[in-house]
């Protein structure tokens, strides 16, 4: 008992390293702004706020002057506020200022972000309330390969909050190593960390553990040499696997590698390498996947494939589950590449080129086409160019009962989930994508009109228009977890005349572009959604107070029904015509 009580005390002194929940709640992307360019042009901060899972509100900061790149991470507080982000070269605090002696992490930079895949990644010290490791590495002279690996270290407590990188630059290895794809996972004992830096053509890995004694290193010789090349590398939301993409040549195979990974003693094994062919312009693969572990996505320039991680033959299960369709964004094709899994379960990516929109896949835990891979999907106002997060799992808990199991922390469950009306043509049906973390055994879903559910993640259709109250209680052998929202259903449920009267969608008729103008910040982060005559949804925007243009060019001459929607109600909707030029 007594121990018991020592362990709970704990939880609630650290929470931080132990319980993480929001910790990737928001991303920084976009190009600097600030005194770098006017203030009324594309350049710019992006923070994309997870806070609403069933929507993720885009805000755009134009007067930031930071460039975010490939080596691109941030890190927000157990409840999802922002505390620093880095771009590889330097540390920005939450007041998006240079944090204090957080310039020149590298000792080339060019002031555009750090242009390493994955060169950044930030952990909590464990045990150490308000101190954080950036792991970083920096590549060679020639920018062929990485030859150096360090850590820079934060503390909190310093300037008044802000922060203070008190050791920097601190070196781990030097040695030869892959071009970034710095990759973590929580440790079997729930509270450390490992990572791991793939090789540079050879079987070297190198292998990091973080606990409260600080940082240590080992070398792992594991399988075969494989080239390396420009891609990603990360490990399965349970731990399980540490997987590799690359494409070390312009239309030439690309590789998959999957290691199994033991999270008790950091240990690669297993390897299972794979080429998959290339289009005509391929010269990358990027990856990542869904939260419950399943599902592989492989984003090459112009294709999405999946593959099913618990099959026999994983590759055998390989799935074409999106395709570039020709879209220009800024200067070139809307192509695929870096690839994130986001607090709201979806996955996102960032393409190669100078971009202002982000792909993503709807529903990954689903086999196949049904995964709904969305096109260009996130239209944002400034140009994201590469840009993507690189980000662990941090809600990963202990594996209760190994061997490493030794600090007496359970896995109790926290609950998490999003909604949304996926069949356009049913207003009133309602899918539900369970979000919880810390494993979770059982499912009760009260849907607020008499009814229920024990499925994971149910698709519910209510018999009328209306404001329902639905409940997720999640339980497992140790405790349970209970998260309430209020859905706003039909037609009825606009917010209200004020909000509706600020909404204006304009010219009708239209050509190349809408605009949509909102007069209240109270609709900050709400969504246009434009559908055919059929009913199908054709684009989706985020939007933002003031006016956003809309980029239609794409749309075929015709009739369109348009809604704008906020926190999950319709705010306002209507009909506009396309008309040729």
């Amino acid at each position: 008992m007594k121990n018991k009580i020592l362990t709970l005390f704990f939880y609630l002194l650290v929470p931080l390293c132990v319980y993480a929940q929001k910790h990737d709640n928001i991303w920084v992307l976009g190009r600097g702004g600030g005194n770098q360019s006017p203030i009324d042009d594309e350049w710019g901060a992006l923070l994309v706020d997870f806070s609403d899972p069933s929507q993720p509100s885009l805000i755009e900061k134009q007067e930031y002057d930071m460039n975010m790149a490939v080596s691109n991470a941030s890190f927000c507080d157990s409840l999802g506020n922002l505390l620093f982000y880095t771009n590889g070269e330097k540390i920005y605090n939450k007041n998006h200022k240079l944090m204090q002696n957080g310039n020149n992490l590298v000792s080339v930079g060019n002031g555009l972000g750090y242009l390493v895949t994955q060169g950044s990644l930030i952990l909590p010290f464990p045990n150490h309330s308000q101190r954080y490791f950036i792991l970083a590495v920096e590549d060679s002279p020639t920018g062929a390969w990485g030859w150096k690996l360090f850590s820079h270290e934060i503390d909190l407590n310093e300037d008044n909050g802000l922060g203070k990188v008190i050791d920097k630059r601190h070196l781990l290895v030097a040695d030869t190593m892959a071009w970034g794809k710095l990759a973590a996972v929580k440790h079997a004992n729930g509270r450390d960390w490992w990572f791991v830096v793939p090789p540079y053509f050879s079987n070297k890995y190198i292998v990091g553990q973080l606990n409260p004694a600080g940082i240590s290193v080992k070398i792992e010789m594991v399988g075969d040499s494989i080239r390396e090349g420009l891609g990603q590398a990360f490990f399965t939301p349970d731990g399980a696997h540490y997987i590799k993409t690359e494409q070390t040549y312009l239309n030439q195979p690309a590789t998959i590698t999957i290691f199994d990974f033991d999270r008790c003693k950091g240990q690669l094994s297993h390897q299972r390498s794979h080429l998959v062919e290339p289009a005509e312009v391929d010269f990358g693969m990027g990856g990542a996947v869904s939260s419950d572990s399943r599902y592989l996505y492989a984003f090459f320039t112009e294709k999405v494939l999946q593959y099913d991680l618990t099959a026999a033959d994983i590759f055998a299960t390989e799935t074409l589950v999106g395709q570039f369709d020709g879209f220009v964004s800024g200067l070139y094709g809307s192509y695929f590449l870096f690839a994130q899994s986001g607090p709201d379960g979806r996955i996102y990516d960032a393409g190669w080129t100078s971009s202002y929109h982000m792909h993503f896949v709807k529903f990954p835990r689903r086999q196949g086409m049904s995964c709904e891979f969305v096109n260009h999907g996130l239209n944002s106002p400034v140009n994201l160019s590469d840009a993507i997060p690189n980000h662990p799992n941090y809600r990963l808990g202990p594996l209760d009962g190994t061997p490493c199991d030794t600090l007496g922390f359970d896995n109790h469950p926290l609950c998490h989930w999003r909604w949304e009306q996926e069949d356009t043509l049913s207003p009133l049906q309602v899918t539900f994508t369970d979000l919880s973390s810390y494993e979770p055994a059982t499912w009760h879903w009260d849907f607020g009109d008499g009814t229920a559910s024990q499925d994971t993640s149910p698709v519910h259709t209510y018999l009328a228009e209306g404001t329902y109250t639905v409940c997720l209680v999640i339980s497992n052998q140790y405790s349970s977890d209970t998260l309430c929202r209020v859905l706003h259903l039909g037609t009825s449920a606009v917010l209200s005349p004020e909000l509706a009267a600020a909404v204006q969608v304009f010219p009708n008729p239209f050509q190349e572009h809408l605009s949509v103008a909102l007069a209240s910040v109270r609709l900050r982060g709400s969504v246009l959604r434009l559908h055919d005559q059929m009913g199908r949804e054709v684009l989706r925007q985020v939007l933002e107070p003031g006016i956003s243009g809309v980029n239609t060019a794409e749309l075929p001459v015709g009739m369109y029904f348009w809604e704008v929607v906020a926190g999950g109600v319709r705010v306002k909707s209507g009909k506009v015509i396309k008309v040729s030029e």
